[in-house]
């Protein structure tokens, strides 16, 4: 008495007998390894938007972070995720998708309609079969889409019809183990019919049925992204996500930090971006802190830290270096050499720093300018001396700030040598392949410590036919600039719309689909019940956020009403303006009148009245 008794039950199922036996093999296995066997991924969490034509998936990131204890406890790499794939179906259970078979020809595996596999080196078939079936890995390649590591957390699926009732599943899978001849896991598919027919789905599973908007829709979109501090040349782009969490009039601000790369004995040092940070300026919350995902090739994340949708995906344009953007940069003569611009570097004494700054030399009369001495090599130092040329550094906000420079002197008919004290003229020479450079010396940024030497600008005597400046003359020096902590990028969201403009034109894109109805449609799904017609259905699409649809006979009697802001035969619309109605522009019929009867064939009326738009009406008809 009071003893207990542990046992285990397996249900086995199979299509033909074989592979039931086979099933019932696998199950003997794995009870006498103890249930101890490699482990799938973690299971992705599936978020979906409805859209006109398209479906949009999204969705986390966690399976990356997968660790199996099984391959860890054989000595093998326990982070083995590979890559994500993305399953379609119109049937609940994925039948559709099942088109893969072993050797004996079950069906044994569903084929995606997209794949993203991590470039790690692996690809093509893994070495390991299951009854003759090997497991496809993927291209190891950066395909349209994904970002440098292979992967992606959202897909766009536009191969497919309004009105038709889908069914997505994201799974992750892993590479397993050849040595230990373990193929390849993949996180199951979790979806359930219940008994009065309605379906639940797993986490990494939706149901989702697209269709056109409400009539006068308008986007959410993100407007006034605009850079509010600094002066860096890369751009941030974006694209609208999920626009049913975007909230209207929400401010978010983009701040960077940098940090120096040290350029070794022969190589000058330069400033590069090292992370990003997203804030709600109108809540104050940090929803992205210091990441780094796009240094290392990865996408924008779809989720905040706090694992809360964002609703957008911004793209960062990066400049990777400071360097000069020769097509910004030129004379206010295009006749003149144009610019060049390099970083100062004497080997072994001086390197000069890649300043994220641009730069204005302006030509003035013989000794109006005036250079500063700087020891620029070892055995050489360039004196203060008279000249032609003054250097401005230009700030973001277009202002101009004088900043030391020294000449050296080496072409012109002035030149005597580099260390005169002489008046010297900015020149190039073509005929002996040298050009008079401005060596810069600026303030450290914030202003503290003793100036730096940065760069040096001459001109290009390469274009021979090209000319000298003259008095007058203005050049421009135009950087490419990475992401710095003194940039900063401001953006505002707004939530979806409706415009109420042109009432006639909006009232007059309702229509019923199909039209007419002739004995069933793509639309109505299959019979969940073993007897019965199953479900009929037409559709009352483009329709007002707010509308009531009254249907009719020809003799004009009332036959049922349908109020889109109460929703349709499924449920109730608690508002009918809020983001996720405004993207069902439809209400389903299910040919029942009030009475609940069944209509006859015919051809029917509808009227659609909508406030503050007005009334509209048209005809369908029903052939049974």
């Amino acid at each position: 008495a009071g003893q207990t008794e542990r046992i285990s039950l397996a249900i086995i199922l199979g299509v033909t007998e074989d592979e039931v036996l086979n099933s019932r093999d696998k199950a003997l296995q794995a009870y006498l390894e103890d249930y101890q066997f490699a482990q799938a991924p973690i299971t992705p969490e599936l978020s979906v938007v409805p859209g006109d034509g398209k479906v949009t998936l999204y969705w986390d990131s966690d399976a990356e972070d997968s660790f199996d204890n099984f391959l860890a406890g054989l000595g093998r790499n326990p982070n083995d995720f590979e890559g994500y794939r993305v399953y379609r179906s119109t049937d609940p259970a994925f039948l559709d998708a099942l088109t893969i078979t072993d050797g004996f020809g079950n069906a044994l595996l569903r084929k995606p309609i997209a794949q993203f596999d991590k470039i790690n080196g692996f690809s093509g078939f893994h070495p390991v079969d299951v009854n003759g079936v090997k497991f496809y890995l993927g291209t190891n390649r950066q395909d349209p889409g994904e970002d440098e590591q292979g992967l992606t957390h959202s897909f766009v699926d536009t191969d497919v019809t309004n009105g038709i009732r889908y069914f997505y599943a994201v799974t992750a899978y892993d590479f397993g183990s050849t040595i230990d001849n373990i193929p390849p896991t993949e996180t199951p598919i979790r979806i359930q019919r219940l008994a009065d027919g309605s379906i639940l789905t797993g986490r990494n599973v939706v149901e989702v049925t697209p269709t056109a908007p409400v009539a006068g829709f308008k986007g959410a979109d993100i407007t006034d992204l605009t850079r509010v501090e600094g002066a860096t040349s890369s751009r941030i782009g974006y694209e609208i996500i999920d626009p049913t969490v975007l909230e209207d009039g929400e401010r978010f601000r983009i701040t960077f930090e940098d940090t120096l790369r040290l350029g070794g004995r022969n190589f000058p040092d330069t400033l590069i971006t090292k992370n990003y940070t997203l804030t709600n300026v109108s809540t104050g919350e940090t929803l992205i802190d210091r990441s780094r995902s796009f240094l290392n090739g990865s996408e924008f994340p779809v989720f905040d830290q706090e694992g809360d949708p964002l609703g957008f995906k911004l793209d960062f344009i990066l400049e990777p270096f400071i360097v000069l953007n020769k097509s910004a940069s030129g004379w206010s003569n295009p006749d003149v050499y144009p610019p060049t611009l390099e970083p100062y570097l004497s080997a072994g004494f001086l390197k000069g720093l890649r300043n994220p700054a641009d730069y204005r030399v302006k030509v003035v009369g013989p000794g109006e300018g005036q250079s500063v001495e700087i020891q620029v090599a070892r055995r050489l130092t360039l004196p203060a001396r008279p000249t032609n040329v003054q250097v401005f550094r230009v700030n973001p906000d277009g202002s101009e700030t004088a900043i030391d420079y020294a000449f050296w002197d080496l072409t012109g008919p002035d030149f005597i040598s580099a260390e005169s004290t002489q008046p010297a003229t900015f020149t190039a020479d073509p005929s002996i392949g040298e050009s008079d450079l401005l060596i810069l010396r600026e303030p450290q940024v914030g202003g503290s410590g003793d100036p730096i030497i940065t760069w040096r600008i001459g001109m290009n005597f390469v274009f021979r036919d090209n000319e000298n400046p003259v008095q007058g003359d203005v050049m421009d020096v135009i950087t490419r600039k990475p992401f710095l902590a003194t940039d900063a990028f401001e953006f505002t969201t707004s939530a979806p719309s409706v415009t109420r403009a042109n009432p006639d034109s909006l009232l007059g894109l309702v229509s019923v689909v199909p039209n007419p109805y002739v004995v069933t449609n793509s639309f109505e799904t299959l019979n969940p019940f073993s007897t019965g017609r199953g479900p009929r259905v037409i559709k009352f699409t483009n329709l007002p956020p707010q509308a009531t649809v009254r249907i009719f006979t020809l003799s004009g009697k009332q036959i049922t009403t349908l109020r889109r802001d109460e929703g349709t035969n499924e449920g109730v619309m608690t508002d009918p303006l809020a983001a996720e109605n405004l993207l069902n522009g439809t209400l389903d019929w299910d040919l029942e009148s009030d009475d609940g009867l069944t209509i006859s064939y015919g051809v029917y009326l509808f009227h659609v009245e909508a406030p503050d738009l007005g009334e509209t009406t048209g005809t369908f008809a029903i052939i049974k």
